[in-house]
């Protein structure tokens, strides 16, 4: 899948933070993090319980 961009976010069943286990971004792949819950892009896509497809973050009308 040609992209930027890529990310895999887990949301912990207990309520507590976000588990990102796979980021890459401009051909780099970043180390597995925490994020807060609701925090950000990832909680957003989280929030709304389906896939997200982001054309350009630099433009907020490109979001679908």
């Amino acid at each position: 899948m040609p992209c930027e961009a890529f990310v895999i976010v887990l949301d912990d069943e207990d309520g507590g933070d976000y588990h990102v286990v796979y980021f890459f971004d401009k051909g780099v792949r970043y180390a597995p993090k925490r994020l807060p819950r609701g925090a950000g892009l990832s909680g957003h896509v989280i929030s709304l319980g389906k896939s997200f497809f982001v054309d350009d973050l630099q433009t907020e009308n490109n979001i679908r």
